[in-house]
C-alpha cells in the first residue's frame, strides 16, 4: 500500500456504517426484517478482497470498506463504505489518502474535493482513459453525467488533480413531448454544448 506503517492508528467515523446481513450469526425473520436469534456470541469479520469487485459501478458494500487507487497514482486510497448516504438510496463512499501511515487531512486531501466527494454506487471509474464519472440521478429525462479527466502532475512536488471536462444533461422539451441529451465540455470554466440528439 505504499507508506502504511505497522502499528499506526487512527479513528474514522461512519454515520451509515453497515455490514451485509450474511456476515452476521443472526437468524432472521423470513422477511429479514427483524432477528430471531443470535447464533454466536463472537462475530469474526474477514476483509475479502474477492467480494470487491463490480461489472459496471464503482465501490461496493460487501465489504463496509475498501482500497482502490481512485487517482491514478499506484497508492491506494482508503473509501469508507456510507450504506443508504447516497442518491435514491445507494451507497456513498468517503475516500481518504493514506500518508505516512495516517489518514490524510481531510483539508488538503481528496476526501471533500470533485469528483470525490460525490462517489457512490452510480459512480464509474474509467481506468483506461483516468476518468471518474459522476452520474446524477434526476428522474425521468433529468440525469446526467459529469465526467472529470485526471491532470497528472508535472513533478513529484505537486499532486494529480482532476478537472470537470464533459457535462452530459437531460433535458425534457414538455411542449414537444421529447427528451434530449445534452453534451457539453467544459473550457474555461464554462460549458460550451458540442451536441444535442433525441432520446425519448
Amino acid at each position: 500500500m505504499g507508506g502504511i506503517i505497522d502499528g499506526t492508528s487512527f479513528t474514522l467515523t461512519n454515520n451509515n456504517f453497515g455490514i451485509l446481513n450474511s456476515k452476521l450469526p443472526f437468524s432472521y425473520s423470513k422477511d429479514s426484517m427483524e432477528i430471531i436469534s443470535l447464533n454466536q456470541n463472537d462475530i469474526k469479520l474477514v476483509y475479502d478482497e474477492n467480494n470487491l469487485k463490480s461489472e459496471e459501478n464503482f465501490g461496493t458494500t460487501n465489504e463496509p470498506f475498501f482500497f482502490q487507487d481512485l487517482d491514478f497514482d499506484t497508492i491506494k486510497e482508503l473509501v469508507i463504505v456510507e450504506i443508504e448516504n447516497g442518491q435514491r438510496g445507494v451507497a456513498s463512499f468517503k475516500a481518504y489518502k493514506l500518508e505516512y501511515g495516517d489518514i490524510q487531512s481531510e483539508l488538503y486531501g481528496i476526501t471533500n474535493n470533485e469528483p470525490f466527494k460525490s462517489l457512490d454506487e452510480m459512480s464509474k471509474i474509467d481506468f483506461v482513459n483516468k476518468r471518474i464519472i459522476i452520474y446524477g440521478s434526476g428522474g425521468a429525462c433529468a440525469s446526467g453525467y459529469e465526467i472529470y479527466k485526471l491532470i497528472p502532475s508535472k513533478n513529484d512536488y505537486e499532486k494529480n488533480k482532476f478537472v470537470l471536462e464533459t457535462i452530459i444533461e437531460e433535458q425534457s422539451d414538455d411542449n414537444l413531448s421529447k427528451c434530449y441529451e445534452l453534451k457539453y465540455k467544459i473550457i474555461n470554466q464554462s460549458k460550451q454544448l458540442i451536441s444535442k440528439k433525441e432520446i425519448k
